[in-house]
C-alpha cells in the first residue's frame, strides 16, 4: 500500500502539468526573532528605544544607532542596546567605535 502511494506521489510530482507549489509550498516568515541577551531592562523608555532601533536597523541604520544610543542613555546597563549598537558600527565598518564600547555584559554564573 505504501509503495503504491509513493508511486502515485512520484508520478504526480514528475508530471509537467501539475504546479509544484501544491507539493512544496513556499513559506516566508513574517515575524523576526529578536534575541535578548543577559540583562533586559525594566525601563520602558529604554525598551521602546531598543525596539524602535530594531525596527529601523534595515531601513536607516544611522537612525537605528540614535535609538540605541538613546536606550543606553535611559539605562546605562542595558546590554542589548550596546550589542545592537556594536552591530550597527560593525555593519557600517566603524570598527573602532564598536571596539570602544564598554564591556558591561558579564555571564552570570
Amino acid at each position: 500500500m505504501k509503495l503504491k502511494i509513493l508511486k502515485i506521489f512520484l508520478l504526480l510530482l514528475l508530471s509537467s502539468t501539475i504546479d509544484a507549489q501544491i507539493f512544496f509550498p513556499i513559506i516566508i516568515p513574517t515575524q523576526r526573532t529578536v534575541i535578548f541577551y543577559n540583562c533586559p531592562t525594566r525601563n520602558d523608555s529604554a525598551n521602546q528605544c531598543l525596539n524602535d532601533g530594531i525596527d529601523n536597523i534595515n531601513k536607516d541604520i544611522e537612525q537605528a544607532k540614535r535609538y540605541f544610543k538613546d536606550a543606553i542613555q535611559q539605562d546605562s546597563q542595558f546590554c542589548d542596546a550596546y550589542d545592537y549598537l556594536a552591530y550597527c558600527y560593525r555593519t557600517t565598518n566603524h570598527y573602532d567605535s564598536a571596539i570602544g564600547l564598554p564591556n558591561i555584559c558579564r555571564i552570570k554564573s
